[in-house]
């Protein structure tokens, strides 16, 4: 599953480089952030429900020897996906994301369903799912992002 979809929304960036060195993304730019989500409030979202998703160019700019190039445009996508928000299930439902943290349906190899101690659960009890926090988190807030042109 792709990270843009599955969203419960998406906010938009657009950011304008006078000088910009893709190889080596320091500093405050949000490549940084490429598979990473918020660790504190950020744009009114709740921590850890926001990760970067997309980077693009908008107009391609020829690269000089050391990968410098003035004046880019980029549009940068956050996903946001809080916690509760189900997305991205597979293998009928074993896995899910719940924000952006991966669960696990607790089951045996064989489909039995497990409590999240190791016991057999319950006939009709809801099934139980571990949850794992898979994504380096960082404070967005030191990140430079451009211009927000929205929500969708």
């Amino acid at each position: 599953m792709s990270f843009l979809e599955g969203n419960k929304s998406v906010l938009k960036f657009t950011l304008i480089m006078e000088s910009a060195n893709l190889v080596f993304a320091e500093g405050n730019s949000p490549w940084r952030l490429l598979n990473k989500i918020n660790s504190t409030r950020w744009m009114a979202k709740e921590p850890e429900s926001c990760m970067v998703v997309d980077i693009k160019q908008k107009e391609p700019v020829p690269l000089g020897k050391t990968a410098m190039m003035d004046h880019a445009e980029f549009t940068i996508v956050v996903g946001y996906r809080p916690r509760g928000w189900i997305s991205g299930e597979k293998d009928n439902g074993r896995q899910r994301l719940n924000g952006w943290d991966l669960e696990l349906r607790d089951q045996t190899n064989d489909g039995t369903l497990l409590d999240g101690s190791g016991n057999p659960l319950p006939a009709g009890a809801e099934p139980v799912y571990l949850r794992y926090s898979v994504y380096e988190t960082r404070d967005f807030n030191d990140y430079d992002f451009g211009d927000f042109e929205g929500e969708g």
